[in-house]
């Protein structure tokens, strides 16, 4: 955060230099960062949270799934091996 502190006190010196673009585009980076960090935390403790109970969070199982069908596509799926 005194990173951040700091960035704040140089945009302001620095208001008609192009610097603020800067500063606003390093500090929309961390920000966006920081949201992708604590979505990955709660998907990452749901699915903590399953493996040690052995429940599945409600809004998994009420999930459309739509399988991503690859090579073959769609139409022509092929010999499918199941011992992989």
């Amino acid at each position: 955060m005194q990173e951040n502190s700091s960035n704040l006190a140089f945009e302001a010196s620095c208001k008609g230099s192009g610097m603020q673009r800067a500063v606003e585009k390093i500090t929309s980076q961390h920000n966006r960062n920081y949201w992708q960090e604590q979505q990955k935390q709660k998907k990452e403790n749901k699915v903590l949270q399953s493996w040690l109970t052995g429940e599945v969070p409600v809004d998994w199982r009420l999930a459309n799934v739509t399988p991503i069908y690859k090579r073959a596509g769609r139409r022509n799926q092929g010999t499918i091996g199941l011992s992989a």
